[in-house]
């Protein structure tokens, strides 16, 4: 079976289709691979090594992929709460010398931090989808991850593909169930030089990042005071907080202060909730407010491990 699929691979690889394409449609849609590295079965690869050699046959370190989980109002996280709702953002450069104008990726979210020969799908990527760009379903036989990858050749987001050039796309998620777990994101891009032909001068690298699931704390301090079901937790904070808002809000705003009155922190976000990471606050007590549209929804107060 495996034999078979390469061989049908180096044909479509041949004939124009990239493994990661950014002639064609994508490899899951095209070819029928998930490319991204996270399933080890059906034959599928890492990134685009496969095929015949009809591309760069191993990875290029000059091409970097970075992967981040944006939270409500667009602030990086490496922590999920169940059935949240997150964008994913997947960032390509280009640090070679060689001018690639035109890229494709793939991007799929499973359950667990490593490859698997059969990995199972982690939440779900809601549309819209970026402009040609579409979601591929798992296919059976083929590959078990169902991926974002594109529908036709995509440009380079800055530059003209030269040295410095940027590839990005950014999509929607949502997470899966809470109780999970840990889950991880898995991403695939290759910069192609768009002279028509799928060859060594195209350039490919992948990524992945592990995200923590937040499960709200049932103990622990909660000094919120008022008559809904607002949330705040976990409470003491040692890593990250949570802000859990009873009702959709736009343009929400939290504010955390040190007992001093020194402004800590703010996020504004829209939404139900945020989630704000403790960096580099010292332990302590702070005040938080939750503000919207000028309103004030809530003060309270946090302890900071």
């Amino acid at each position: 079976m495996k034999k078979l699929k390469l061989l049908k691979l180096t044909f479509l690889a041949c004939a124009g289709y990239l493994i990661v394409c950014a002639y064609h449609a994508g490899p899951a849609s095209a070819g029928g691979y998930d490319c991204t590295g996270a399933e080890t079965g059906l034959g599928n690869p890492a990134g685009c090594s496969a095929g015949g050699g009809c591309h760069s046959t191993s990875a290029t370190a000059g091409i970097t992929v970075a992967v981040e989980l944006d939270s409500a109002g667009g602030k990086a996280t490496k922590y999920y709460v169940g059935g949240g709702k997150y964008t994913i953002k997947i960032t390509g450069t280009n640090t070679t010398t060689s001018t690639l104008p035109d890229f494709g990726f793939q991007l799929g979210v499973i359950t667990g931090t490593t490859a698997v020969t059969t990995p199972t799908n982690a939440g779900s990527f809601p549309s819209p989808y970026p402009t040609n760009t579409h979601y591929s379903a798992p296919k059976a036989g083929d590959y078990v991850l169902g991926v974002v990858e594109q529908s036709t050749q995509l440009k380079a987001t800055t530059g003209t593909g030269t040295k410095g050039s940027t590839y990005v796309e950014t999509i929607n998620w949502t997470a899966p169930a809470k109780g999970t777990g840990a889950c991880s994101i898995w991403a695939a891009m290759n910069c192609v030089n768009d002279n028509g032909n799928a060859d060594a001068g195209d350039l490919w690298n992948t990524n992945h990042m592990t995200i923590t699931e937040i499960i709200p704390s049932t103990t622990g301090v909660d000094n919120i005071s008022a008559n809904d079901e607002m949330r705040v937790y976990p409470n003491p904070v040692s890593e990250y907080v949570t802000f859990a808002l009873p009702n959709e809000t736009e343009n929400a705003m939290v504010t955390l202060y040190d007992i001093t009155g020194r402004m800590a922190k703010q996020v504004t976000f829209s939404g139900k909730e945020v989630t704000i990471e403790k960096g580099s606050m010292t332990s302590g007590i702070y005040i938080y407010t939750v503000t919207s549209e000028g309103q004030n929804l809530k003060t309270g107060k946090i302890i900071v491990q």
